[in-house]
């Protein structure tokens, strides 16, 4: 965009923060050495959102392609120099653009799922903004309470962990007892087995963080 970038990455072994800084790092550089000067490029941190594929995945494809169209002086998003887009329609673009997540979802062939997503991209013209991605839990998750509450139980990335209330604490239960393999009253009795330990306290530290819920609450809630 004319302010802003959008990246729809998807990351392996590498954390985020690494690729974003050296993302910046090298675009500094080169804007650098061009332009003989010696400036900071990007006033603020980059804001990162974590989205659940499978609801999602296409649709933020088709709102990031869109933006072109819904800026102050709009542009044809089907030929917007800075966009993606043409990649999906097989042009020749800048850079190798991964056309196969989205692409696999749309048919059995490129052919076909090219046509798909075509079709898909029209029928999002004229859609304008959309709240929806940016009113995300802790502006980091596009997903609903138990993708936020299952991601936070497998990730030890602090980028993606949530502050404050956000979800329901029944919610919480449901998704810490699955991940555990416990049924939900084995947290929420009078047991001490060595093995519900761990997850009765994952529970009571989501519940405390996310939920709102006090000490005592979580402490009858759980028989901790």
């Amino acid at each position: 965009m004319s302010n802003h970038a959008h990246l729809l990455l998807e990351t392996g072994k590498a954390p985020l923060s690494k690729i974003m800084q050296g993302i910046q790092f090298s675009y500094t550089q080169l804007y650098n050495r061009r332009h003989r000067t010696v400036v900071h490029l990007f006033q603020d941190r980059y804001k990162a959102i974590l989205c659940d594929r499978n609801p999602y995945l296409l649709q933020l494809v088709r709102y990031i392609h869109l933006n072109p169209a819904r800026m102050r002086r709009p542009w044809n998003p089907w030929k917007y120099r800075w966009s993606s887009h043409r990649a999906y329609l097989g042009e020749a673009t800048p850079i190798r653009i991964e056309t196969e997540p989205v692409f696999g979802q749309m048919g059995n062939d490129v052919r076909e799922a090219r046509r798909a997503y075509l079709q898909f991209v029209e029928e999002g013209l004229g859609s304008g903004h959309e709240e929806k991605y940016y009113q995300t839990t802790d502006q980091r998750f596009l997903g609903d309470e138990g993708f936020v509450a299952e991601v936070a139980t497998k990730s030890r990335d602090n980028e993606i962990w949530p502050e404050g209330p956000r979800v329901k604490f029944e919610g919480l239960l449901a998704v810490v007892c699955k991940q555990h393999g416990l049924a939900q009253d084995m947290l929420t009795g009078s047991g001490r087995r060595k093995n519900w330990v761990q997850a009765r306290r994952q529970l009571v530290y989501l519940g405390r963080e996310w939920a709102d819920s006090t000490t005592q609450e979580l402490g009858e809630t759980t028989q901790a």
